[in-house]
């Protein structure tokens, strides 16, 4: 497995959600992190950025965990489809 660049962290999603993400990033012609700044932050907002890249706000720290609770829940409703 790949390990991310330095100041950037690894995400697991369903690909549904990666997917979804993605093309809405494309749509906005945005980057994926630009895209999910943009909607947690707003436009007007600046990247948070140190010597090692972009810094994590609260913010976005919450997103990767509303991100994480969604795909756990679209997993877990996968299961429970597949079980009927």
């Amino acid at each position: 497995m790949e390990m991310p660049k330095q100041g950037y962290t690894g995400l697991y999603l369903k690909t549904e959600v990666a997917e979804l993400l993605k093309a809405k990033a494309r749509e906005a012609n945005l980057s994926l992190n630009d895209y999910l700044t943009t909607k947690l932050l707003g436009r007007s907002q600046p990247c948070i950025e140190d010597s090692t890249g972009t810094v994590l706000t609260p913010v976005v720290k919450h997103l990767i965990s509303l991100l994480q609770a969604l795909n756990l829940q679209i997993s877990l409703n996968q299961a429970a489809f597949i079980e009927k």
